[in-house]
């Protein structure tokens, strides 16, 4: 007997997959404390038990496992795994379990499975070298748990970071919600920064974002002489202010495909000059996107291959036009700006910028040259 559709949460082509061969992708939650255990633990059975799914398990090529609430499950999930023969990567959703059998069950895995760890909060230990994780996504709370003592999340995220030899995209999000007011603050101050040392060796990362995370001075030179900067293609910096990360990766990175800048509101803004800089150092971009700060064209058409360019600068409140004096209209490319964008950057398949309106209509400069070059 096939295994209900109900049980499983799969992609467009569930419908004909089970009746003929299709890829596909199953997700299931192992958790008895979120919805849909006992549907899940239902897909979990029958794909580890029922020999009728084995023309199902053999189509099967990525995992989302939501949750892994008990060791019950957790070994269960194990026997799934070594029963899909084409398992190409395994998503978790997870920060509590992470057992060296789970790990070893990918590394003997004939297809070898990548990992993703995502939704880490700096909790989840590692327990041996992790090879198969290609993904590491981390939000972590420096000011969780200051009541019981000093929080340590960020050093046991830096421990699972270089547990991971292979790993090729790192997403890194701090934040800091406790009373700076509270005594145990006082007590026991958070920590902020990486405490790296000469045995940790970073990954080959091609993908980093970094929201909140400020390289400190002691820590810079690791990353300065230790992170493989050939090998980066894509960067993503903010919203949370960016006080001087910009400015130290200038001049080192030199192969990004992929760049973006946020920022929540103008006052936490890179200063324009910083970013002209930054992008003057390279000429390798195919995707810009810049929300929240400003920068010269000039310095965008450094990068001739560009194919997708956003320049959003931020929305001003009445407050902020009363307390500058500057105009309600933002600053927006001009004419020769984008004639100078159509001719030195000429692959743009998509371009976003903003557009003052006058009296509800278009300026006229820049409809005529919209028009005119595409």
């Amino acid at each position: 007997m096939p295994i209900p559709m109900m049980c499983m949460e799969i992609n467009q082509y569930v419908a004909r997959g089970i009746r003929e061969p299709a890829m596909f992708d199953l997700c299931f939650n192992a958790s008895s404390a979120m919805p849909g255990y006992l549907t899940s633990r239902c897909v979990v059975y029958r794909l580890s038990h029922d020999d009728f799914s084995e023309n199902i398990r053999s189509h099967v090529r990525e995992a989302t496992i939501l949750s892994i609430g008990d060791v019950d499950l957790l070994f269960k999930a194990l026997k799934v795994v070594s029963r899909l023969p084409n398992l190409q990567n395994v998503i978790l959703y997870s920060s509590k379990h992470l057992s060296p059998g789970f790990i070893e069950a990918l590394v003997a895995h004939p297809r070898r499975p990548t990992l993703e760890l995502l939704d880490q909060d700096g909790t989840m230990k590692a327990p041996m070298k992790l090879s198969p994780v290609s993904s590491l996504h981390a939000a972590v709370d420096v000011g969780a748990g200051i009541h019981e003592g000093p929080n340590s999340r960020l050093l046991a995220l830096q421990k699972l970071l270089f547990a991971c030899p292979n790993l090729r995209s790192l997403s890194l999000s701090v934040v800091d919600q406790h009373d700076h007011c509270n005594l145990r603050h006082l007590m026991f101050p958070s920590i902020t920064n990486f405490h790296l040392s000469e045995p940790d060796v970073f990954p080959p990362i091609k993908d980093l974002s970094l929201n909140g995370y400020q390289i400190g001075h002691l820590e810079w030179p690791h990353w300065r002489d230790g992170f493989r900067w050939d090998q980066l293609s894509s960067l993503t910096l903010g919203p949370q202010p960016d006080r001087h990360n910009l400015g130290l990766l200038t001049g080192y990175v030199q192969h990004l495909r992929h760049f973006t800048l946020l920022a929540y509101n103008e006052e936490e803004s890179v200063p324009a000059e910083d970013i002209d800089r930054f992008l003057m150092a390279f000429t390798s971009l195919v995707h810009l996107e810049i929300r929240g700060h400003s920068c010269s064209v000039e310095a965008v058409t450094n990068h001739p291959g560009l194919v997708h360019i956003c320049l959003h600068e931020c929305e001003r409140s009445p407050e902020q036009l009363t307390q500058s004096g500057l105009s309600i209209h933002r600053e927006t490319l001009t004419a020769p700006d984008l004639e100078l964008l159509h001719s030195r950057c000429p692959h743009i398949e998509d371009l976003e910028i903003d557009c003052n309106r006058r009296d509800g209509q278009w300026v006229k400069h820049t409809s005529k040259v919209y028009d005119t070059n595409h």
